[in-house]
């Protein structure tokens, strides 16, 4: 909800095409992130990084693929 409000805002003031998609993936690889905490592990694979799970990196992965599609839309804008 929290993201979808964010989203709501930002569209009228959007700055350059591919702002709110990456934006979206970006808030929800970090929502997904802290809620991998409250999710146990899968078995078979249990904490891969540390304290860590996949879910977790798979997150944080997702989150610099979204900076990733900013930075370059806007790059490709200017």
């Amino acid at each position: 909800i929290v993201l979808f409000i964010l989203l709501w805002l930002i569209r009228k003031k959007k700055m350059f095409d591919g702002l709110l998609i990456g934006i979206y993936i970006v808030g929800y690889g970090f929502m997904r992130f802290f809620i991998e905490f409250f999710r146990e592990p899968d078995y078979q694979l249990g904490f891969v990084l540390g304290f860590m799970s996949m879910g977790q990196v798979l997150c944080l992965l997702m989150m610099m693929a979204g900076i990733t599609v900013i930075a370059w839309r806007k790059q490709v804008a200017t």
